[in-house]
């Protein structure tokens, strides 16, 4: 047995409590009645104090009681194999896909089953699972981790070259973050659920000629996409309700509210680099002709020229960016960094994938990723300061670094962001969350980019760590309930007088 935190064995010192509790036992004098005090002779004031334990069985549970705490605050586990000698390999299955998985994939599976793979869930610490437990298992009680996180743990406990086998429904929202170099002999096959689509309104405003726009996001299997729609009584997928003088829309499948924004969007560019300005600045006046929003664009030579009251400030230049500036606006920067050459695409969470040529270096993990290249590396991430939404772009808007200052994709991608106000990232319209329903193209070059070689046979035997709390917890009650129980017996005995 071992310690998750094993300072947390320093409550034992507690055990002197119930030592001292039954060292200190001042014994009571006994009343001796007498006829005549004539036989007393000149009284002397005398007392005794006595440091003797008695109840012994008593100061052992308490004893024990207070290792038991100590032990639950230490985290107590015990090391389990994961896998035994001779075994070929795991399944593993998302515990409420299970029965979809099986009649999908029966041929398979009962192929591997019997060739010595093992069945275990896709979930924390990948118990065993057995095909009779084909019943809906979606209340899984076990916390759900994202898919990456499971293959993280899969490639931390199972050996070098394991194989590996899952079956599961691919989404980009259960990727958070980027895998690392996997070693395992890993496979991924996706469930062929049939196609679901969401719509949401993520932005709404009064246009030029004083229609309600409103952007609606459509997530299906294969992409999300935006379309900008009129309001009008004839769209029965929208609704709209009015309060305290302010509009308020959604869709009917949508939660909340989206508040239908009236003022002008003031737009700032700043920039070293006077082509990339031009490429933005075309693609912003664009998205201003097609959305009829009413948006005021503005490029500066000069940081000065740059009110803090601008909604957005494109800083397209490595220069530190000014604090004034951070304070109320959303920010799109360029990121600084070791420039790196590559052949890949830009995922922008549409169907249009420009070709990228070049990036720069992500010096952050901590980013939430709205694009990302081919290989699932961050090119805009975003973070939240002092409520300020800053976007920082690991690229450039040059065609020597992508082509997607050339295509139509330009001003779609820059839509959402331009106009969705993020208060929390569950919020984002064109950022993958637990609503998205975009899948992974390819899970086999999702991972064989982070495939690493692992020469030579496999070595170590795989082990996870197995807390035993619930053991301990147990132990603690029964100890409990025999102390109460004997404490009890005590105090009725003296009431009692035996």
């Amino acid at each position: 047995m071992s310690f998750l935190y094993p300072i947390g064995l320093l409550a034992l010192a507690g055990i002197v409590i119930p030592l001292i509790i039954h060292l200190w036992n001042v014994k009571e004098g006994k009343t001796l009645k007498i006829g005549s005090i004539a036989f007393l002779g000149e009284s002397s004031s005398q007392s005794s104090k006595s440091l003797k334990i008695k109840d012994w069985f008593l100061l052992l549970l308490r004893c024990l009681i207070v290792m038991i705490i100590a032990f639950l605050i230490a985290g107590p586990y015990i090391q389990k194999k994961l896998i035994r000698n001779g075994q070929a390999g795991w399944i593993l299955v998302e515990p409420q896909n299970l029965n979809s998985v099986y009649q999908q994939h029966k041929k398979s599976i009962d192929s591997l089953l019997k060739n010595g793979f093992e069945l275990h869930q896709l979930a924390l610490e990948f118990p065993l699972l057995k095909l009779s437990d084909t019943s809906n298992l979606a209340d899984n009680k076990r916390k759900k981790l994202p898919l990456s996180s499971l293959i993280k743990q899969l490639n931390n406990q199972l050996p070098p070259n394991f194989k590996t086998i899952v079956y599961g429904d691919l989404k980009q929202s259960s990727f958070i973050g980027a895998l690392p170099a996997i070693s395992l002999d890993l496979e991924f096959h996706q469930l062929n659920n049939k196609d679901s689509v969401l719509q949401k309104a993520i932005s709404a405003y009064w246009s030029v000629n004083d229609s309600l726009k409103v952007l609606v996001m459509n997530s299906s299997s294969d992409a999300t996409n935006y379309q900008l729609e009129n309001f009008t009584p004839k769209n029965s997928h929208l609704e709209m309700k009015t309060e305290d003088g302010e509009s308020f829309v959604k869709t009917k499948t949508q939660n909340d509210w989206i508040k239908v924004n009236n003022k002008p969007l003031e737009v700032a560019i700043y920039s070293d680099y006077r082509t990339d300005a031009n490429y933005l600045n075309a693609a912003l006046r664009a998205i201003r002709s097609f959305t009829k929003r009413k948006i005021n664009i503005k490029t500066v030579a000069n940081s000065s020229s740059i009110s803090s009251n601008e909604d957005w400030v494109f800083w397209l230049s490595e220069k530190s960016i000014p604090l004034h500036l951070t304070k109320k606006s959303s920010i799109f920067l360029y990121q600084k960094g070791k420039m790196q050459p590559m052949q890949t695409s830009l995922i922008l969470g549409t169907a249009f994938k420009p070709k990228l040529y070049q990036r720069v270096k992500s010096d952050s993990i901590d980013l939430e990723k709205i694009w990302t290249d081919g290989f699932g590396n961050s090119i805009l991430g975003f973070e939240q300061k002092n409520e300020v939404n800053i976007y920082h772009f690991y690229s450039r808007l040059d065609p020597q670094w992508s082509d997607f200052v050339w295509s139509e994709s330009f001003a779609k991608a820059l839509m959402p962001i331009l106009f969705a106000k993020p208060n929390h990232l569950k919020e984002f319209g064109f950022y993958p969350d637990n609503e998205d329903e975009r899948r992974i193209a390819s899970s086999e070059n999702l991972l064989k980019v982070n495939k690493k070689g692992s020469s030579g046979k496999i070595k170590k035997q795989a082990t996870i760590q197995q807390s035993i709390a619930d053991w301990f917890w147990f132990i603690g009650l029964v100890l409990f309930l025999i102390e109460r129980l004997v404490t009890y017996k005590q105090q009725k005995n003296l009431q009692y007088g035996r």
